[in-house]
């Protein structure tokens, strides 16, 4: 049985396990168990993913991700911007930092009031397709900036009426996107986004992994913002709105108006040359919320809670 400290992180009420592992002692079929056990909001210490920290010679440290279903997961905005002030409050790295996820290097910037992430420019942008679902048709948006995103706004469904967030059947629609043939094998999370009167911008993210809708979600705010300039003349940086009440910054250059006319729509190579992305950053809250100990055989998550030393062990 092995013993596993952890630390509990939430960004914009985004929760996460994160376990300091840059000695190498947990392998990875241990990892996905333990990230499906450790998620379990009502066995186990609960969290939308785990976080495994890594050594790595070339930046602060590596970031691995594992969805609460224990399959590897993608980049994690919300999820990257805890592992970086876990890694500062540690003393893994100063206020300023470099890491590295999935063989893609990020920079982070500890603030006073949160944590700033910055992202390379999105790796593809597909803009006003029609995604036929059972019952109705919406046009939608596609990007992938490290994770896989549709972005579709409440007031371009073709069959249906929905006059705010509030009235979006988020777990349903959400599902049936994230699971759609036009995006098999891997998926998407689904976004989906409204724009009130003072142009303020709303989310809600149904992420796959997760397979719920989540408080938040970084990646998805990313997408959100990127694909609310491009076609509706959101200018940077966007704020938006989550559905667990905190708000997301995401910065990036702005198009032109040549810009905007060439990219509509626009897939891939298009993308650096039309200079969205450029200078792309997320930026919001982020706090450490608890420490602990695990004693973890694969099968079994125990709690040594608060203090080891204490002997008090809580089972699930």
């Amino acid at each position: 049985m092995m013993k596993i400290p952890f630390t509990k992180a939430q960004a914009a009420l985004n929760d996460f396990v994160i376990v300091d592992d840059r000695e190498g002692s947990i392998p990875v079929e241990a990892r996905k168990a333990f990230a499906r056990e450790a998620c379990l909001r009502r066995k186990g210490i609960g969290g939308d993913g785990v976080i495994f920290i890594e050594k790595n010679n070339l930046v602060e440290f590596t970031m691995a991700f594992y969805n609460p279903d224990g399959t590897d997961g993608s980049m994690c905005g919300n999820g990257g911007r805890c592992a970086a002030l876990f890694a500062y409050r540690k003393g893994i790295a100063g206020s300023e930092m470099g890491f590295e996820v999935m063989n893609q290097y990020y920079k982070a910037l500890i603030l006073d009031d949160g944590v700033r992430l910055f992202f390379p420019p999105p790796k593809t942008i597909r803009l006003n397709f029609k995604l036929r679902l059972r019952d109705k048709t919406v046009t939608a948006h596609y990007v992938h900036n490290g994770a896989p995103h549709v972005v579709v706004f409440i007031d371009d469904f073709e069959s249906a009426s929905y006059l705010s967030l509030d009235d979006i059947p988020v777990r349903s629609l959400g599902q049936e996107i994230r699971l759609h043939g036009d995006f098999r094998p891997v998926g998407v999370n689904a976004n989906f986004v409204s724009i009130d009167t003072d142009q303020h911008v709303h989310i809600r993210t149904f992420e796959k992994g997760v397979e719920a809708e989540t408080a938040s979600c970084g990646t998805g705010a990313i997408a959100a913002a990127i694909v609310s300039h491009a076609v509706r003349n959101i200018e940077p940086p966007v704020t938006l709105h989550t559905f667990g009440g905190d708000c997301l910054t995401v910065g990036f250059r702005p198009l032109s108006e040549a810009d905007r006319v060439e990219i509509i729509p626009f897939i891939e190579s298009d993308i650096r040359s039309a200079g969205i992305g450029n200078d792309l950053y997320l930026e919001g809250p982020a706090h450490l919320v608890f420490e602990g100990v695990t004693c973890f055989d694969e099968e079994h998550l125990l709690l040594v809670w608060p203090e080891e030393d204490r002997g008090q062990v809580r089972s699930r």
